[in-house]
């Protein structure tokens, strides 16, 4: 006999899909007290608003961990989730998502929580030049699905042409300042982003990064940051086996 109930997966999926049908246009959420708003232009952008992939304890943390002197390095923004709320609470916010739609977007959002806000549309690496930032025909190309990636692939696959520049060239370039706390979530990338930033994050205070191990040994990733100086933990995981790392200084 087939089985004909929803799994839970898809119930929840479209549990989701009729409260945005019927949600209002406005979302305001709220972690520790601290405030943001959001105006999804997609399912997937309202599905990040709502549950926050299940990264709201990781915000909360990060949140803990700032004052309103630091300057704060969101690498891999996405639509801007993490720099919203940071922005309430650190004194700077540079972020840095190379999809040129998600880039507009996480540029309406900051704009919208009044987050000033240094923003560039290019992915930090271990070298300087352009790559093919890729997403997979099989997955969801809805703004807010943040599974954009810089890394070579076999599969069929869309693709755009990025800048990309280690993030210590940039601060030199720019004249930007060195970040305090950084949050790093990439899609494989991690030791490039990790390499090319190392001189600043040799003075950094707290970094948090997601780890894709289908792209990476989380081991590895573990060993750049504790050569940094850093001791490392892992606060949690998701769906997929990506796990949630802090590498704090003590």
């Amino acid at each position: 006999m087939p089985h004909l109930l929803p799994s839970s997966v898809d119930l929840g999926w479209w549990l989701n899909r009729l409260r945005y049908s019927f949600a209002s246009a406005r979302q305001r959420r709220s972690i520790d007290g601290v405030e943001a708003e959001f105006v999804p232009e997609t399912f997937r952008e309202f599905r990040r608003f709502q549950s926050f992939t299940g990264e709201e304890p990781i915000i909360s943390d990060m949140i803990s961990q700032l004052s309103s002197d630091d300057t704060f390095y969101d690498i891999g923004a996405n639509v801007g989730t993490h720099s919203c709320f940071a922005g309430q609470v650190a004194g700077n916010v540079v972020a840095f998502e190379p999809h040129p739609e998600t880039a507009r977007r996480l540029e309406d959002n900051l704009d919208r929580n009044g987050v000033s806000a240094t923003t560039y549309q290019l992915a930090l690496s271990d070298h300087r030049g352009t790559s093919q930032l890729v997403l997979p025909e099989e997955t969801s190309s809805d703004i807010g699905s943040g599974e954009f990636s810089i890394l070579e692939t076999e599969a069929e696959v869309t693709s755009w042409t990025v800048d990309v520049i280690p993030g210590d060239s940039l601060i030199d370039r720019d004249d930007l300042p060195s970040p305090d706390v950084v949050k790093i979530d990439v899609e494989g990338a991690e030791l490039q982003v990790i390499e090319g930033l190392s001189t600043a994050l040799a003075d950094a205070r707290v970094v948090y990064c997601e780890v894709h191990p289908q792209h990476i040994d989380e081991e590895d990733v573990f060993d750049a940051l504790r050569s940094l100086g850093f001791t490392v933990e892992r606060l949690g995981t998701r769906e997929g086996g990506h796990s949630f790392v802090r590498a704090l200084r003590e």
